[in-house]
């Protein structure tokens, strides 16, 4: 993957300025505001270290070359079946909080995988017309290890107290080779409180020399977990399983040239990346670009497929460089994703960012609609309520909380169907 340094504007093209061919697969994605926002990456530092020690430059000079080759190839074939584990890294927080996340967001973030990866997305409906033909069900779904490399049972979810990560080079070096499990049979996750906030996530492609090693897996920040925002509903995870599998971005592999490409036939060469969500159709190198694709930067919200060309790389790696990780799957893997029971609506109403200060967001989940909402202090005084009506609602909701004072609050939601939902939100005013 390439690394610039970008300053975007608006949704479009901004200006570039090239570091060079970069052989990691390391996405960084924004948390905040475009026009706010420079890019940094440390995939310059990992690369270098990368090539230093194993002189691998040719690696993906060769995978890029053999890409083409394995797009062309097409065909449905059984669900491949990946077992998963999810390293949580946190620095002693109670379950739930900070990087602690909560079983009940990892297992949505579960389904948002196995949903985005079989097209079963609900917004898979607003993928153009133009490339509703190239949309492809990959055939891969992903469960959680239900046995450890010890034979030993397991939940497939793994707490680990760690001291605070201080740099990228302190996951690489320390915090993988202390806690991953066999990466020939398992797809390790690690969720991180990342040093720097505008990584949001990185995955190395599947070369020879990263296959196996510590440096093999993703790692993603605990802020891009589950369906927490219109620029945060889980598909962080799909874009870095995608490099993961194989995938180079829409782009290809080196940005700000129509000639360079993804070499994946049914991706249109596109010059570069593009963020937040800009309006169909958008065009760079002749053609419309398919910016809606998982492996493109646009926000969540506004990606929502993966073509049968893709699909094709990812299922040959499954059946070439990772063969041992779906072999794996038939023992180590717990019962398959599609009959773990859905995270409630109550679970997935989400509250952000919490501790919050001029707004509280509220991420409703479709179907639960709400009528209600009512805040109380920590001594249960009530401090405000307000009517709501989610019936149609496109977007999340915001609460005004300016005018409270820090401290810790309880907020009571009441739906239409006469039920209550409680959160507790913290309110830290600067």
């Amino acid at each position: 993957m390439i690394f610039n340094y970008l300053r975007p504007i608006s949704f479009k093209r901004s200006s570039y300025i090239p570091m060079g061919l970069v052989f990691i697969l390391l996405n960084c994605l924004l948390a905040l505001p475009l026009a706010a926002q420079v890019h940094h990456c440390h995939a310059d530092e990992l690369l270098s270290e990368h090539i230093t020690a194993t002189e691998s430059q040719n690696e993906l000079r060769a995978y890029r070359e053999s890409i083409s080759h394995i797009a062309s190839t097409r065909g449905a074939g059984e669900v491949i079946n990946i077992s998963v584990v999810f390293h949580i890294i946190h620095h002693g927080e109670s379950v739930g909080n900070g990087p602690n996340l909560s079983d009940s967001r990892i297992l949505e973030q579960l389904s948002i995988l196995n949903t985005d990866f079989s097209l079963q997305n609900s917004d898979k409906d607003l993928i153009p017309n133009q490339f509703t033909g190239l949309a492809a069900d990959t055939e891969i779904q992903f469960c959680l290890a239900s046995v450890n490399p010890n034979g030993q049972a397991s939940s497939g979810i793994i707490r680990h107290q760690m001291p605070a990560i201080s740099s990228i080079n302190n996951i690489e070096n320390t915090v993988k080779p202390q806690t991953q499990w066999d990466a020939d049979r398992y797809l390790n996750i690690w969720i991180v409180k990342m040093p720097e906030p505008t990584i949001l996530g990185y995955a190395y492609l599947p070369i020879p020399s990263i296959l196996g090693t510590a440096k093999d897996g993703v790692v993603i920040s605990h802020l891009k977990v589950g369906n927490v925002g219109q620029s945060t509903k889980g598909r962080t995870l799909v874009h870095e399983v995608g490099h993961y599998l194989g995938l180079p971005h829409i782009w290809g592999f080196d940005e700000g040239d129509c000639t360079e490409d993804d070499q994946i036939s049914d991706t249109p060469p596109t010059f570069a990346p593009y963020y937040g969500c800009p309006q169909y159709p958008q065009f760079t190198c002749g053609s419309s670009d398919m910016f809606m694709n998982f492996m493109d930067y646009v926000d969540d919200n506004c990606m929502y497929m993966f073509t049968s060309g893709q699909k094709s790389i990812m299922r040959n790696i499954l059946a070439n460089q990772r063969s041992s990780l779906a072999s794996a799957s038939n023992t180590v893997c717990s019962d398959l994703v599609s009959t773990f029971s859905t995270p409630s609506k109550e679970d997935q109403l989400i509250l952000y960012p919490n501790p919050c200060q001029d707004l509280l967001g509220v991420s409703v989940p479709k179907g639960l609609d709400l009528t209600l909402y009512s805040i109380y202090n920590s001594a249960g005084k009530l401090i405000k309520t307000e009517n709501l009506d989610t019936s149609n609602q496109m977007d999340d909701i915001e609460i005004a909380t300016q005018t409270l004072e820090n401290g810790i609050y309880v907020v009571r939601f009441e739906t239409k169907s006469g039920d209550s939902i409680v959160k507790r939100f913290v309110c830290s005013q600067q």
